[in-house]
């Protein structure tokens, strides 16, 4: 049974992540967490009743509104729900790699401020420093099956590891897989030796699902590879994550960065 790590901060994204999650890995366990600076702090801050910490009151209105919005009388036995004290970027670090959790799956906003933008999300901070697959949902994104993934593709991305990761992963969908790469000029496009190696390992290791590669012109990697997602009906761009700390992506303006303040399909994150 997959272990999936849920962060919840009690607001409509992170409880649609939740949703989204519950459908996409149906016999799944699922921890539900919530960090907060404040946990244990000052246990009149949420109207904690005397008697109880901060922390167990908090546990308890996250079960009730998780049982409101599921529309259920008693959590399942696959919900488990924890609440720590700290910045939540670190806990939730902290959390996968010490209970190994098989993927997080989180939600994003739809609106971010300046500060969010300049100095990175809590997403990306964890996309960039975590060796497990981490899943970013949208706001308004409701599961409707994995049908068409879409994989923003560069010359590295046709190693046989990478082939390996992407096949494993979608054994349990059986996806249509379109690789798409944006070149910006001539030089950049892809060599005859990316379509080769992408299509002869599926075409010995899965020859019934439906591959395609697109090499495609583009000023704007992210919008470009968006825009082929949008029109191919995609329900999932996947990314594979170079190795690249969450100090150097301050500085450099990455795809992943771009990916998660503009996507409004969910992304998969598809790391070690």
């Amino acid at each position: 049974m997959k272990s999936i790590l849920i962060p919840m901060d009690f607001t409509s994204v992170a409880i649609n992540a939740l949703k989204y999650g519950l459908n996409l890995f149906e016999n799944a366990k699922f921890t539900v967490l919530h960090a907060s600076f404040t946990v244990g702090k000052n246990p009149e801050l949420f109207g904690s009743k005397p008697g109880n910490t901060n922390s167990s009151f908090l546990k308890n209105e996250l079960k009730n509104l998780i049982l409101h919005e599921l529309d259920l009388r008693a959590l399942p036995d696959n919900i488990n729900i924890m609440v720590e004290l700290g910045d939540p970027s670190e806990v939730i670090k902290n959390k996968a790699r010490s209970q190994q959790f098989d993927a997080i799956i989180m939600g994003t906003r739809d609106k971010y401020s300046f500060f969010d933008k300049w100095i990175g999300t809590i997403s990306l901070s964890l996309v960039k420093t975590l060796e497990i697959p981490i899943y970013l949902i949208p706001r308004y994104a409701k599961y409707e099956g994995i049908k068409h993934v879409v994989i923003a593709s560069e010359s590295k991305t046709s190693t046989e590891k990478n082939m390996e990761k992407i096949a494993t992963w979608n054994n349990n969908f059986s996806a249509d897989l379109n690789f798409v790469h944006v070149n910006k000029n001539e030089s950049e496009r892809l060599k005859e030796e990316f379509y080769q190696k992408v299509k002869t390992y599926f075409k010995e290791n899965d020859n019934e699902i439906n591959l395609q590669i697109n090499d495609v012109q583009g000023v704007d990697v992210c919008k470009s590879i968006l825009a082929k997602a949008y029109n191919t009906r995609a329900n999932l761009v996947m990314i594979l994550p170079g190795k690249q700390n969450f100090l150097t992506s301050l500085i450099i303006n990455s795809i992943s960065k771009e990916m998660i303040l503009s996507s409004d399909i969910p992304m998969l994150f598809l790391n070690n």
